[in-house]
């Protein structure tokens, strides 16, 4: 049973972010995503470093701080990055959605980054600009788990803006 909490609803996403990447025709791009876990955390009411950085009260320098009513404070978000080959990722799958001929978009894992490399060169873009829906999925295998893994990284659309090749 989840811990309840008055006036606050949780709420649960396992949805991926939603990009649109922009690149010139005749290119070779490289992005990088970083992978992180994020979730809500309230922040410490008292800094005790920063109690002793200012000094304790005086007279001459009262802390009031500390002697104020309890306050309710919000919370924050705190990113924690995600070790994708110790979780059992072990590779970078690209979809594109009918793509022009000359685009190709792979990816590999750097610990808690995908690196995606887009090469645009696409000789019936030279005129006008086309956009291509993708989609980038991790995927591997859960030891611990026993399962395989595919999780969505990032998907959206592929912006190619025309221009010559070369």
């Amino acid at each position: 049973m989840g811990y309840r909490l008055p006036d606050e609803r949780q709420q649960f996403r396992d949805v991926a972010t939603k990009s649109d990447i922009s690149v010139d025709n005749g290119t070779i791009s490289r992005m990088s995503i970083p992978c992180n876990y994020g979730w809500l955390e309230r922040p410490p009411r008292h800094d005790r470093m920063m109690h002793d950085h200012i000094g304790w009260p005086s007279p001459d320098h009262p802390d009031r701080s500390c002697q104020l009513p309890p306050r309710r404070y919000g919370r924050i978000i705190v990113a924690h990055p995600i070790d994708l080959p110790g979780e059992g990722y072990e590779s970078i799958e690209v979809s594109l959605l009918d793509p022009p001929e000359g685009l190709s978009m792979s990816g590999d894992i750097d610990y808690d980054v995908v690196r995606l490399s887009i090469a645009a060169m696409c000789p019936d873009l030279e005129e006008r600009g086309a956009d291509v829906s993708f989609a980038v999925y991790a995927v591997g295998e859960s030891e611990e788990l026993g399962t395989q893994l595919r999780d969505v990284v990032t998907k959206g659309t592929l912006h190619i803006v025309a221009g010559p090749i070369g």
